[in-house]
Order: structure tokens, then sequence, then C-alpha cells
């Protein structure tokens, strides 16, 4: 069955930090590189940072911070489209250069999301319908009215765990 992606979660972004708030320690700040690093790689080398203060004072705020499990995407040039499923804690991320994935609903397993987004056509896809802007841009509401395939929860966890076994095996 089909869905929209505002239909299986919450389709959002961070909130605002500022270049003058970053520094060269702390909590790790995640850009769109590092989403597209973390999504081909599974891992990415944190380049910027926020200080402890200052992610401690979003959390202290009520706002959301990005959890193991949620998806990002890189949602700004050439390689926008990429999902990483989210596997650390404790980081940030810049709003605007990524799109936040986030309260999945009981029938999506969201690692079997992430490997949907992360087929290449889709990734193509996305990118095409982004191509109005002079840097191509992901927008949230772009990916909110993306229309997935969605089968049964026993369906994606079964495609969750061939997929795992089988880059388990590449490795």
């Amino acid at each position: 069955m089909n869905y929209k992606i505002c239909d299986l979660c919450e389709v959002t972004s961070s909130r605002r930090i500022f270049a003058r708030e970053y520094t060269t320690c702390g909590v790790p700040f995640f850009r769109s590189q590092e989403v597209i690093e973390s999504s081909l790689h599974g891992h990415a080398e944190p380049m910027i940072f926020i200080s402890e203060g200052r992610y401690n004072q979003i959390i202290q705020s009520k706002l959301p911070v990005p959890k193991k499990g949620d998806i990002l995407l890189s949602a700004i040039g050439a390689n926008r489209g990429y999902p990483w499923h989210v596997d650390i804690d404790r980081f940030y991320f810049k709003d605007g250069n990524v799109i936040w994935l986030r309260n999945f609903i009981k029938n999506c397993n969201p690692s079997y999301l992430c490997y949907y987004l992360g087929r290449e056509t889709v990734i193509t896809s996305m990118q095409r319908a982004s191509e109005h802007s002079a840097q191509g841009a992901l927008t949230i509401d772009l990916i909110k009215s993306l229309e997935i395939e969605l089968p049964d929860l026993i369906v994606q966890q079964h495609i969750v765990n061939t997929i795992s076994f089988l880059l388990l095996k590449s490795l």
C-alpha cells in the first residue's frame, strides 16, 4: 500500500544554530556533508561542534534533539536525498541543510523506510523533484508529499533482516 511520508512520521528540521555558536569541541554538529558520509560509510567525523551548554539549553527548553532510530536526509547540494538511520546519541544538526524524520507510526519500521529512501531510484527521484532551485534543495513539504510503498510490518521486518544480513556478509 502507498503512503505519503507525512502519514508515517513527523517531517521537520532542527532549531537554528548560528555560525557564531560553533566551537572546536563539544557536541558534534552535523551538516548535510556528515549526513551523506554517515549514509554512505556508516560514520562521519564531525568537523564542527556546539558547546555542551548550548546543547543542554536546547534540551532544557524541551526542544527535541535527534536520537537513535530517527532518519536524517541531506537536503542541499548535488548529493541531496541521502538518508541516514541515526545510530548515535548526543549530536545536533544544521537546519535547512538536513531534514528530520521522527515519531514513526507503529506500522512503519524506520529501518525499512531508510532502506527504501536510500534506493538509488528514490534518491534520483527526490533530486529531480528538487531541481527548481539554483543549488538544488529538498524541502520539508516535498518530503512530506513523497509517496512510498509500505508493506505490512512483518514484510518490512523481513526486508530489513535480509538487507542487514547481506550488508554484513559484504564486509
